[in-house]
């Protein structure tokens, strides 16, 4: 019937196998940069389906085309792209992970790292709790000690109260020299704000039991600290 007719099959190419290729990887490989892992996974799988199509429509049109290499090309490009862009992700996800971990809780952070809109840049009123604490008599302390001995007790000291505020679900706020403020109710609504925050007051009061039996060599005999916990409405956001 090919011979009756005249309409014979003309196989394509390898040089235009090979152009084929090349283009439709660098193509694939421009759109996955722009798309997610999901999208980008669908969107590749679509594109080898469509291209088996054509192959199908070109063969009924007389031209016989590579059904295995432009295919191969399209899947390696994809799946090149989705792995770097996992392990790409990951890596993006671990580092911010780590910095937020210096100032939330695990269980805040998980919540987070789950809903990232809840650090949305603008401000909100909302109801919270917030603590404040400071050493008192500390830059009379400090004159009497030497800066590296200081240096490694306020260490310890506000890596300690933040593990304290860390348990009770807070959010550490800033530390300014010896004080620590910190607060609950954002960005994770908490019901029981001032209930956590009196429970961290009187948690760090425990701890600080210990710092003053340890460090009562170092005239830190007198070691005390001040908290203040206020409760209300406040503008907060990033």
């Amino acid at each position: 019937q090919t011979i009756l007719d005249g309409n014979y099959l003309v196989s394509e190419s390898k040089l235009t196998t090979a152009g084929i290729s090349i283009i439709l990887s660098l193509a694939l490989s421009f759109f996955l940069v722009i798309l997610g892992i999901i999208s980008g996974t669908i969107f590749f799988i679509i594109s080898i389906v469509i291209y088996i199509i054509f192959v199908i429509f070109s063969f009924d049109n007389g031209v016989v085309k590579n059904i295995i290499y432009p295919p191969f090309a399209i899947f390696l490009s994809g799946v090149a792209n989705i792995i770097y862009k996992y392990f790409s992700e990951y890596r993006q996800k671990r580092f911010i992970k780590k910095a937020l971990s210096y100032y939330l809780s695990d269980a805040v952070l998980k919540e987070i790292l789950q809903d990232p809109d809840k650090l949305k840049l603008g401000g909100m009123r909302r109801e919270m709790s917030v603590l404040f604490s400071d050493i008192a008599g500390f830059t009379s302390m400090s004159e009497k000690t030497e800066p590296e001995i200081l240096s490694s007790m306020l260490n310890t000291y506000l890596s300690e109260m933040t593990h304290v505020i860390f348990k009770y679900r807070g959010v550490l706020d800033k530390y300014v020299g010896d004080e620590i403020m910190a607060f609950w109710g954002a960005p994770i609504e908490e019901k029981n704000h001032a209930i956590l925050a009196c429970q961290t007051a009187l948690d760090m009061q425990n701890k600080i039991e210990f710092f003053r039996k340890d460090w009562s060599s170092q005239n830190f005999v007198n070691f005390n600290v001040r908290i203040g916990i206020n409760t209300g409405e406040m503008i907060v956001g990033n």
